[in-house]
């Protein structure tokens, strides 16, 4: 005992009990660790325990003389830790947390870096590889191309078609493989991608009724006529309105006016009420009705419009440009499933594909340019969904109207049956400020031909909540209205009214400037609103079925697209107010405006009033843009092709932009350069859109922009973003 130095033995050893060493008492070892320690050439020391080794220290041999004693008993203390955290020497020179657990990290998780708050950067979402969509669209480019490296790989040295690559980037695919669709307030148009000419259906199903809807339907049309009633005197000071700018014109251009043609038309039409009835032999209007023996659940297209059966009732499931969320409907799914209903049927009839073959088909979808959401997100579910089409492109009807015209600059308008959009296109885009939706159309421009042909004694009693009567009148504006007027003049015109079961009645009337007041009504929106009686009833139910699209993130703010010209309007008629003007050192607060809630129940805007505001408002990205609008304006839809009618829209939009610049506001565009661009090939104006549509199906950058059916169950509309040409 007198070779132990008391400093070798740790301080928290002396006087410790046993149960406070106990904690530093080693843990048996394993034996493949008893057979000693190994020098650095791998071979086990000869040095027995306890003798210090040749060359050590005085300090080392006396450690190894604590160790022996311990060992053999004389020593009984445990060694413990020193103090501060000194480790406790084992018998074969290593630390004990090795001998313990030689290797082995105490924990499993990695020491995470602290962010450097001055200065950090994160690429999430910033790359194309990181979207789900576009690494779909990079797996499916790779397929492709080894697909083709293998076939080039069989076929090699073999000629054949398969080996020819394809021109026109359709790379062998079937011709019929896409379906164009553009579905409207009133027609239905479709057809296949290389067909010249759409099918036409019109946009209405006939449904079986119950007792107890059918009698709600009647009480309706009794309450619209009692509001048509009272809402006729406004209709006097719209009249009177109208009829003084038509004599201004026709004194400019010296055409002659006939005094007493108003009392000259009426006498005609008072005494000649009595109709003729045309034989059978000689009707050319026979009209072939609906046989509704079966009494089958529905009628779709022409075959509901010719339903004279009470039992039965007409829906719209698409009113000015929207989903009709009247009263008609109870529900979203009655108002999807009549467009199902319509669709499938046209699809078989028109075209010949079955519900079960859709999944062979893909579908260009085209969508107004002033959209809401949630209808272009109900239309894509319904396709990919309920009608199980593998894929669906969705095109804007301003880009599809420059497609099918073969020109990539041009200002669109496009007046339908229930409403009017106006946009500027550069370089194929829709310019987004430019974008203006009017809730007017051609269906309005027939009921103020209506309304005037009754002020003179209209000889036959036309029931507006008649479809077959309104249809009737339909026919009338097309033989009857113009906007030349150089043939206005006293005219007799003819209506022929088929029967059902009966001979066929013909009416013979006199009119005089009735022909050309109706059309200027799309100048004179006020004209048309004391009739709208259709609109005022789908104002107040807006948004009833379906919800609005709301901001994810703000639950207050509508997350639908914004124009600045239409924006602009709604200023000017004092419907919103204008954004202050920001203040030095004060924030800029954005104002949201919201569609639909502003307005009142018709947008009182005259067409060449939204005309120069679209281009106006085109222009402040890029000031050359008027003079290249103004030159390239192109008219498209079914509402306005009337004889005329470009020649009397040059001349407003040049009256009313000199008078706009004669106040200050200068677009620097001279009067001369206004021209309506004719139809391409004697192309229907009706169908250019969706030739449009037909063009863009055929093109190779189409499969970049298919929605696929995975993609729309993983991220729903959201896909949208990313899967079309325009900012969704």
């Amino acid at each position: 005992m007198d070779d132990i130095d008391s400093d070798d033995i740790p301080s928290s050893t002396l006087g410790a009990t046993p149960s406070e060493l106990g904690d530093y008492e080693p843990a048996s070892l394993p034996d493949d660790l008893n057979r000693g320690t190994e020098t650095p050439t791998g071979t086990p020391s000869a040095t027995p325990t306890g003798t210090p080794a040749p060359g050590a220290s005085k300090k080392s041999s006396s450690k190894a003389g604590v160790n022996s004693l311990t060992k053999s008993g004389a020593l009984k203390q445990k060694p413990g830790p020193k103090p501060g955290g000194g480790k406790v020497k084992s018998s074969s020179g290593g630390s004990a947390k090795a001998a313990v657990n030689p290797g082995l990290k105490q924990t499993t998780f990695s020491m995470v870096t602290p962010i450097n708050q001055k200065n950090y950067y994160t690429e999430y979402l910033k790359r194309d590889d990181q979207i789900y969509v576009y690494r779909q669209v990079q797996e499916e480019t790779k397929k492709a191309k080894a697909g083709s490296a293998a076939v080039s790989n069989n076929i090699k040295g073999t000629p054949s078609a398969a080996a020819t690559p394809d021109p026109d980037g359709t790379d062998g695919k079937e011709e019929n493989q896409t379906i164009v669709i553009h579905p409207g307030s009133r027609n239905l148009r479709i057809g296949f991608g290389v067909d010249p000419y759409p099918k036409t259906v019109k946009m209405v199903i006939a449904r079986r009724q119950h007792e107890t809807k059918k009698v709600k339907q009647e009480e309706g049309a009794e309450q619209e006529d009692v509001d048509m009633a009272d809402d006729s005197d406004p209709i006097i000071a719209a009249i009177k309105t109208v009829k003084k700018d038509l004599k201004e014109r026709m004194k400019f251009y010296k055409c002659r006016i006939q005094p007493g043609s108003t009392d000259l038309t009426t006498n005609y039409n008072t005494k000649n009420t009595q109709p003729e009835e045309i034989p059978e032999h000689n009707d050319p209007s026979k009209v072939d009705w609906t046989d509704t023996s079966d009494k089958k659940e529905y009628y779709v297209g022409e075959s509901a419009l010719r339903v004279k059966d009470s039992n039965y009732a007409l829906r719209w499931p698409i009113i000015h440009g929207c989903f009709n969320e009247t009263k008609m409907y109870s529900s979203p799914q009655e108002v999807l499933g009549d467009m199902a209903i319509i669709l499938v049927e046209a699809l078989e009839a028109e075209l010949g594909v079955k519900f079960t073959d859709y999944k062979n088909y893909n579908v260009v979808l085209l969508i107004p340019d002033l959209y809401d959401k949630t209808y272009v997100s109900s239309l894509v579910d319904l396709l990919l969904h309920k009608m199980d089409f593998p894929r669906v492109a969705l095109l804007q009807e301003g880009m599809g109207a420059t497609f099918g015209a073969g020109i990539s600059t041009s200002c669109v308008i496009d007046v339908g049956a229930q409403k009017t959009s106006i946009c500027c296109v550069e370089d194929g885009m829709v310019v987004p400020d430019s974008r203006v939706n009017l809730k007017y159309g051609g269906d309005d421009v027939t009921n103020a031909f209506l309304k005037l042909l009754q002020n003179i004694s209209f000889p036959y009693n036309v029931d507006p909540n008649d479809t077959n009567d309104m249809l009737l009148m339909e026919e009338l504006k097309t033989q009857y209205a113009t906007a030349d007027e150089a043939s206005i003049g006293v005219s007799t015109g003819q209506l022929i009214r088929p029967r059902q079961n009966k001979l066929t009645q013909k009416y013979t009337f006199k009119f005089y400037d009735e022909g050309m007041l109706a059309p200027l009504g799309l100048f004179y929106p006020e004209l048309f609103e004391p009739l709208n009686t259709m609109y005022k009833e789908f104002f107040r139910d807006r948004h009833r079925l379906f919800p609005r699209n709301m901001d994810v993130y703000e639950s207050n703010k509508e997350d639908n697209p914004v124009s600045g010209a239409q924006t602009a309007l709604l200023i000017k008629q004092g419907l919103i107010e204008a954004p202050e003007e920001p203040v030095e050192g004060e924030a800029v607060v954005e104002k949201e405006i919201v569609d639909d809630v502003e307005q009142p129940y018709l947008f009182l805007t005259g067409l060449d009033h939204a005309v120069i505001q679209s281009i106006k408002s085109a222009a402040v990205s890029d000031p050359s843009r008027p003079g290249k609008m103004y030159e390239n304006i192109i008219i498209i839809g079914g509402g306005a092709q009337l004889a005329g009618f470009e020649t009397l829209l040059v001349d407003r939009l040049g009256i009313w932009r000199s008078m706009a610049r004669n106040d200050g506001e200068d677009d620097g565009v001279s009067d001369e350069a206004i021209a309506v661009m004719p139809p391409p090939r004697d192309m229907d104006p009706q169908i250019l859109t969706w030739k449009g549509g037909a063009v863009f199906s055929r093109l190779k950058v189409v499969e970049e922009m298919y929605i696929t059916q995975k993609e729309w169950d993983l991220l729903g509309p959201r896909s949208i973003h990313y899967r079309t040409m325009f900012a969704y």
